[in-house]
Order: structure tokens, then C-alpha cells, then sequence
């Protein structure tokens, strides 16, 4: 503390002791079972080490360098950072141990209330946060967050942190406001504090995972000289971008610094040896191979290593990463040449997929499969492809081999349990989903789909059971919402389903069926004019939308504005011409106007396409 006082004064100082405090408090939270069996002042070290990862790693070293006239020990400083600042507290924690563990006895391990927490409120907040986060509840997760940047705005850890939440959803969304939103919360933690490598590299992260591969090593390169220490992430995501611009040498460079700092990691080998592989370096790319696999990189990405070597041999000046048409090209020779190996069929599949040539993806999986029988990866993509031919019998098919394979697979029968559906099996599909979520009771959108079911089938209130279970999974899971409203609707409790359809529109402005719902809904309450706003927007999204005319046709009849109403109707014919129902309606309309000759004729219709005249 007086080393760093002299160095970044006194505030600074105790600013750090400060949010100490608080990852200690952190501590007695979280971790009350673990401390009954293991020696306490390890956990302490491990909060604080963390606290000093994330902010106090840089001012420490940048005084203990200042400080030290060996050039030798500061080099190993600025190399392994993190694990001298651990070192370091850890000695300090443990002078102390006696005095932590008579402190934690008198606690029974639980919250010390007199320990000086600067926001405790939005802490507790950001630590839901977290909780929600490693739960893969991430919209909860962010409205926590938000929370605690609102209560404690001056702490960069929030801004980071609703950074990265925001980041996670938006690319999943594709959401360019959330992504932007993300950039400013970063920039933000950046602006709070410089030193503080996290936020450098979650802009960096940002920018590649949007296209922009040239700004994201621009900006890693700008890192300030204070900034640090510079960790496995940084390192990692500077040498994706790199691979991106084929800046093969220095993302090697870069990939090797990362694995230096985290041996462990197989994701990074991966990546070592698939650009060790396109730099041209054979010995060091079957040193990250083995690396990988030793670590536990999948057989999948293993074998992907090995058709990638397969199309560097035979298009020396390729990169597969660019074009699927290269990518085919390359192997299409490969197969040529071992036409016996699954492998390459399989990947040659995936790049048909992606190109949307469905029929020669199946041919490819056809021939991989017969090769290979026993592999349920095979039959999941293949159904997968199926699914987006519409061939819904034959998904099921390859699904329940899938299954038959690999028994505990939840996505097989996910997209079995969707096939059924596609194909009016509820039942079936029902069962799928719950067997879905017997393996994984967080999928949020098995139990959308069994309330879907449930609701098809008439049976509102376990619908509305499921989407009340998703919806404490994911607060803000637009589908369970817009289903959940429907089910009210049917049940006539229209305010409920308006509330829904509200939650809808705003997780999804774009989604014509939530106007359209919601519309519904308020012609259900006679609130016409709210009504035909919403239809108006439904078909603003999509001028096709047969039922959305309908339901505005409806309402303005109701409201005695038959001449708009024929026209609603006539629109919706003209959309759909065998819609019985949309013939009923213009010839009730008809009658009104008195054009009895065509309301006969409309209700002739309705009745030939199978309308069920009301009594």
C-alpha cells in the first residue's frame, strides 16, 4: 500500500482497498459450503487475485517495476503478472489467516455485516448478474446489470460487464443497436479506466465478430503503454483477427502468446496449429494438434483439422475461410482421391448447406452415412437439411436414428419433437419435448414448443403453465410471450393477452403476427380503433397476410364501415382464394350492402372450401 500510494496516490489506494473489501464480502456470498472443507485464506486469494485481474494488475506492476533495479524479476513481472499480484496477496491474506478464521467462525461463513461495501445494492445486482449469466438466462442477466451500472455508474466492472451482455445478444439477435450499445458501454469501462484490459479486448472481440477484422487489430494495437498486463484473451482475439486478414506469421505469433499465458486452452491450439497449417509450418502445426486433442478439442473440429491439411495439399494457395465454392473445389479433389473416407463428404455437405444447395448436401450425407453408420452427427444434420426442404417425414426418420444412436442427445429430439409438429403430430411431438427437457430442464424453447402443443390442442391453461416456465427461464423470450398471449386470448381474457402481445411487439417490432395478435385481442375487448392500428402495422410488415385483412375486415363491419370492410375483404381473397373464411365474411358483408346475388355466391364458397356455417 505504500509503494503503490507513492506511485498513484492515496485515493487510488484506497479506492483498491475498497472494492477488495467487496470481493472478500463476495466471498462469504458465494462460497459457504466450500469454506467449511477447505483452508479459507485460499478463496480469499482467489477473490482478490481476481479483483486484481480485472483492475489492480496494472498500477501494482507498473510500482513494482518502477521500484525494482533487476531487470531480470521485472521481466518476469510484465510476463506473469497476474500470478505475481496473486503471490503477493496471497502472502499478505495468509499473515492474516489466523485472525480470517476466527473472523469466518464467528460468521458461521456468512455475510460480515460491518464490512465496508461501497454500493452493496449494486453489487448484489451485478452478482445475479453473473449468477444468471453462467445459468444461460443472459436476458435476465443483462436486466440485472443494467440495474447495477444504474445504481453504481462509476464502476468500469458494470460498464464492462453490460458490455459483454450486450454484446452476447446482439450477435445472437443480430441486433445492430444492441452491438452499438455494446461498443459504448465498453468504451465507457475503457474511459473509467484505461488500464483495464478487459474492455480493450471485448471492443476488439466486438469489432471481429462484426466484419471489421482491420479495426479490431488496429484497436488492439492501440492499446495504451499502462495497459495490462496483457492476457490469453487479448492475445487470442488479436490473433483471430489477424487469421481473418491471413496475417498468418503474426497470428501465430499471437496464438503462441495466448497459449504461454493459458497452456490449457483447446480452442486456442485449434487455432495455433489451423494457422500453423496455412503459415506452411507442419512441425508446429502437429504440435498444436496434439496439443488440442490433448486438451479436449472434439473429434469433430480433429477431423476438421485433418480435411483442412487434406486441402492445403491439394491447393497449396488456398484459404478455405474466404469462398464454400474454394472450399468444394479443394474437396471435390479430396474425394476424388479418397473416395472411401466419410470425412471429407461430411464437410463438403456443410459447405453445400451453407451455400443453401440442399439437394447435394443430402447427396453428400447420404453417401457419408452409408460410409460411416454409426454416426449420429451424420443422421442430425441430414434431418436438419431435411427440415429445410420441408421433408418433415423424413427428418423424423433421421432424428430417431439419431437418437437410436446416441440416446441422451437433446437436439435430436428437439428437432424430432419440430418435425412432429410440422407434421400435426402433437402428441408425439409433446413427447419429444418433454423428453428434451428431462435432459436439459433450462431448454426454454422445449417447453415453447409442448405449450405451442398444448394450445393447438385446445388446452389453455397447460400452455400457459409451459410459457410461464420459459418465461422464468428468459424474461425476455419474445415467442413464449406472443404464445402465451394467444393462449389468454383463446381463453377470452383479453387484457392478459394484450399485456403479452405488448412484451412481443417490443422484444420484435418487426413481427407482423404480434400486431396482428394484439389486434385481435383489442377487437376482442371493442377496441376498434387501437385494433385496426395494429392490423395497419401487420400489414404494413407484410402486405400478404390474408388473416391480418380479415381480422381488420372484421372489425371495421363491426364498426359499420361495410365499404372498407368489402375492400379488407376482397384484398384478402385476392391473397388467399380458397380461404373459407374470408368468402363468409364478404358475403356477410354483401348481405349488409344488399348485393344478395353475391353474398349467395360468397356463401356457396365458403361452404364448398369446408366452412362450418355458424348456427
Amino acid at each position: 500500500a505504500v509503494l503503490l500510494e507513492d506511485f498513484i496516490g492515496t485515493e487510488s489506494v484506497g479506492e483498491i482497498l475498497g472494492r477488495l473489501r467487496q470481493y472478500a464480502s463476495h466471498t462469504y456470498r458465494v462460497l459457504d459450503d466450500r469454506i467449511a472443507t477447505e483452508p479459507s485464506h485460499n478463496f480469499l486469494a482467489d477473490v482478490a487475485t481476481f479483483g486484481a485481474n480485472s483492475k489492480f494488475s496494472g498500477p501494482l506492476l507498473d510500482a513494482l517495476v518502477a521500484s525494482e533495479s533487476d531487470d531480470e524479476w521485472k521481466e518476469d513481472i510484465l510476463a506473469a503478472g497476474s500470478d505475481w499480484v496473486g503471490r503477493i496477496l496471497e502472502v499478505n491474506l495468509k499473515i492474516h489467516q489466523t485472525e480470517e478464521d476466527e473472523l469466518i467462525q464467528d460468521t458461521d461463513g456468512g455475510i460480515l455485516k460491518n464490512w465496508d461495501v461501497s454500493n452493496p445494492t449494486a453489487f448484489a445486482h451485478y452478482q445475479r448478474s453473473m449468477e444468471l449469466q453462467q445459468q444461460g438466462r443472459i436476458y435476465e442477466a443483462l436486466a440485472e446489470v443494467v440495474r447495477a451500472t444504474e445504481l453504481d455508474p462509476l464502476d468500469p466492472a458494470n460498464h464492462f460487464t453490460l458490455g459483454s451482455a450486450k454484446r452476447g445478444i446482439g450477435m445472437i439477435e443480430g441486433n445492430e443497436v444492441l452491438i452499438k450499445e455494446a461498443l459504448d458501454a465498453c468504451w465507457t469501462a475503457v474511459a473509467l479506466d484505461p488500464n483495464w484490459i478487459l474492455p480493450w479486448t471485448e471492443i476488439g472481440l466486438l469489432l471481429l465478430e462484426t466484419g471489421r477484422a482491420k479495426e479490431a487489430v488496429d484497436h488492439l494495437r492501440s492499446v495504451r503503454p499502462g495497459c495490462g498486463p496483457l492476457d490469453s484473451r487479448y492475445y487470442h482475439t488479436l490473433g483471430s483477427a489477424l487469421y481473418e486478414m491471413e496475417e498468418f506469421t503474426e497470428a501465430l505469433t499471437a496464438f503462441e502468446s495466448s497459449l504461454e499465458l493459458d497452456p490449457d486452452d483447446p480452442q486456442v491450439a485449434f487455432a495455433a496449429a489451423a494457422t500453423a497449417l496455412w503459415n506452411g509450418d507442419s512441425i508446429k502445426y502437429n504440435q498444436y494438434r496434439k496439443m488440442a486433442h490433448h486438451f479436449g478439442v472434439s473429434e469433430r473440429w480433429d477431423r476438421l483439422l485433418e480435411v483442412m491439411k487434406e486441402i492445403k495439399a491439394t491447393f497449396p494457395t488456398l484459404d478455405i475461410t474466404k469462398n464454400p465454392n474454394d472450399e468444394i473445389a479443394a474437396l471435390d479433389a479430396i474425394i476424388a482421391r479418397k473416395p472411401n473416407d466419410p470425412n471429407p463428404y461430411f464437410a463438403r455437405a456443410r459447405a453445400y448447406f451453407i451455400k443453401e444447395d440442399n439437394k447435394r448436401a443430402i447427396s453428400d450425407l447420404d453417401k457419408a452415412i452409408s460410409l460411416d453408420l454409426g454416426n449420429a452427427g451424420g443422421y442430425l444434420l441430414r434431418g436438419i437439411v431435411y427440415g429445410y426442404m420441408n421433408r418433415y417425414d423424413r427428418m423424423v426418420d433421421d432424428m430417431s436414428h439419431a437418437i437410436r444412436l446416441s440416446p441422451d442427445e437433446p437436439m435430436a429430439y428437439y428437432y424430432r419433437g419440430m418435425a412432429y409438429g410440422e407434421l400435426d403430430a402433437l402428441d408425439y411431438a409433446m413427447a419429444d419435448m418433454s423428453q428434451v427437457i428431462r435432459l436439459n430442464p433450462d431448454h426454454v424453447d422445449a417447453y415453447r414448443v409442448r405449450a405451442d402443443c398444448h394450445r393447438y390442442k385446445g388446452g389453455y391453461d397447460l400452455a400457459i403453465g409451459d410459457y410461464d416456465t420459459a418465461l422464468s427461464l428468459d424474461s425476455e423470450h419474445g415467442p413464449s410471450y406472443l404464445g402465451r398471449g394467444a393462449a389468454y386470448r383463446m381463453k377470452l381474457e383479453f387484457d392478459l393477452a394484450i399485456a403479452d402481445f405488448d412484451e412481443s411487439v417490443r422484444l420484435n417490432p418487426k413481427n407482423p403476427l404480434a400486431y396482428r395478435f394484439r389486434g385481435d385481442a383489442y377487437q376482442g375487448n371493442g377496441d376498434y380503433e387501437p385494433a385496426i392500428a395494429d392490423y395497419n402495422v401487420a400489414l404494413e410488415i407484410d402486405p400478404m397476410d390474408e388473416v391480418a385483412y380479415r381480422g381488420r375486415g372484421t372489425t371495421r363491419l363491426r364498426r359499420g364501415e361495410f365499404e372498407l370492410a368489402l375492400g379488407d375483404f376482397n384484398a384478402a381473397i385476392e391473397c388467399k382464394p380458397d380461404s373459407a373464411s374470408a368468402h363468409y365474411a364478404r358475403s356477410l358483408t354483401h348481405e349488409v350492402l344488399g348485393n344478395n346475388e353475391e353474398a349467395a355466391i360468397d356463401r356457396r364458397r365458403a361452404l364448398e372450401l369446408g366452412y362450418d356455417e355458424p348456427v
